[in-house]
């Protein structure tokens, strides 16, 4: 399996490894996985949703900021044509402010905010804010061609699988920290069986929601947000 990782979630993992070497003993592993055909996961600008400078005046002190949707390009190439499918991890799920926000994404009317990834703590341990991502499938293109895909959801590791409609006019999974594998089908015809390929893309869609001011503690100082999920291939 492949996963792809923001790169501060690299940096975090070079930090375990280190402090692993100071031990008086290290663990061995050996793991991997045969598949009959490799799949590669890509996301352009290294997988960065960079927000820049934001300057605490224009955040609000007792409601939730906003921020524009930023958008990368995913794609998934395979030696051939397979069956995959993703699952998302969020190593900062913890961090993710609970907030009754509506996100209207340009391609998803009135979307609630109900499956949300964390932003991190401040250094005095306060709740930055959480975002969402969605995969834009009404966008995707399937060994080159435009295929719009329905999204399929697997809570038994692809034992079975069931359409995701979370609300009306939903465009594709939202991408969120849990175990469950996301694959998808032609909007063609009906039945759950997931779509085999060798090229998959579509757009990846980010928005990330700011605390109110008055609950981010100093903001005097600098105030780092530090999102970090991970999207692995899951093969089926």
């Amino acid at each position: 399996m492949k996963r792809i990782y923001f790169p501060l979630a690299i940096l975090a993992a070079a930090l375990n490894i280190n402090s692993a070497v100071a031990a008086d003993s290290v663990d061995v592993k050996v793991i991997g996985t045969i598949v009959p055909v490799a799949c590669t996961p890509s996301l352009l600008g290294g997988g960065t949703f960079d927000y820049g400078t934001i300057v605490t005046s224009t955040l609000s002190p007792d409601s939730y900021t906003t921020l524009p949707e930023k958008r990368l390009d995913f794609s998934i190439t395979c030696e051939a044509p397979t069956f995959v499918g993703l699952r998302v991890s969020d190593a900062q799920a913890s961090s993710a402010v609970a907030m009754p926000k509506t996100l209207n994404f340009t391609f998803n009317r009135g979307a609630t905010a109900n499956l949300i990834n964390g932003l991190g703590l401040t250094s005095e341990g306060k709740l930055i804010g959480n975002y969402q991502a969605i995969l834009n499938t009404t966008k995707a293109i399937i060994d080159g061609q435009p295929q719009p895909l329905n999204t399929l959801i697997s809570k038994d590791s692809g034992g079975s699988w069931s359409d995701l409609e979370l609300v009306t006019n939903l465009s594709g999974p939202w991408v969120a920290g849990n175990q469950t594998v996301l694959s998808w089908r032609s909007t063609e015809g009906g039945g759950n069986t997931p779509l085999k390929f060798t090229t998959f893309s579509a757009p990846l869609a980010l928005q990330a929601n700011i605390n109110k001011v008055s609950e981010l503690g100093n903001v005097s100082q600098a105030i780092h947000q530090n999102g970090q999920m991970s999207i692995e291939l899951f093969y089926l």
